[in-house]
């Protein structure tokens, strides 16, 4: 079983190459933000800590997590975002090393794809085989952000000015997936880079 971490900026398009691959291959996907999302749910260690960190803003009636008020303070806060970053990430990745150990075991996939934003900061990387960065201009990220998930152009510039630079992301990249708007292009990639090595797997 390969484990390939998905990694790219936000608009990249990283889920419409997880659903690609998931659909065409013996793949299982594990999504950082989904899990992180379960590990800040009131009552765990994570939500513990963050309800000392942020101030009652960040929390609603119930004492869930608002994200949109979360996001405001850690895109206008860098230290806040560190320590945020801080308490999750190694939380997210003792989930995902628990997960890629009992796929081991079982012995049924041929992939497990780990999807985050990014993985230089963290030592998930460790936990991959491979690390394929999902490249998109800026202006197509951008565009995707107001387009697709409604986004006002000052969040979306705010979102796109706290984003590493490129040449962070492919210092550890394996792997360069190139997604603009033309998806057969992006999926012959993917099938070129899985398929390398890996004929008994697939029709290639």
């Amino acid at each position: 079983m390969k484990v390939i971490g998905i990694t790219g900026g936000v608009g990249a398009g990283k889920s419409a190459v997880l659903t690609y691959i998931r659909e065409h291959y013996n793949a299982g996907v594990l999504v950082a933000d989904e899990i992180a999302h379960d590990l800040m749910r009131p009552g765990t260690e994570v939500y513990i800590k963050l309800r000392e960190i942020f101030p009652d803003e960040v929390f609603g009636p119930d004492g869930e997590i608002v994200k949109e008020a979360l996001s405001r303070q850690i895109f206008s806060d860098d230290r806040l975002r560190l320590t945020l970053n801080g308490i999750v990430h190694p939380a997210v990745g003792d989930e995902m090393k628990t997960a890629i150990l009992r796929e081991r075991a079982l012995g049924v996939r041929d992939y497990i794809l780990l999807e985050a934003a990014l993985f230089k900061d963290t030592d998930n990387d460790r936990l991959c085989d491979e690390i394929w960065y999902i490249e998109t201009s800026p202006e197509c990220r951008s565009r995707r952000l107001m387009e697709n998930r409604g986004y006002s152009k000052e969040k979306t510039d705010a979102i796109m000015a706290s984003q590493k630079e490129e040449t962070v992301f492919l210092q550890k990249a394996d792997v360069v997936i190139h997604n603009e708007d033309d998806f057969a292009s992006t999926a012959a990639q993917i099938d070129e880079a899985l398929c390398q090595g890996r004929k008994g797997d697939r029709i290639c």
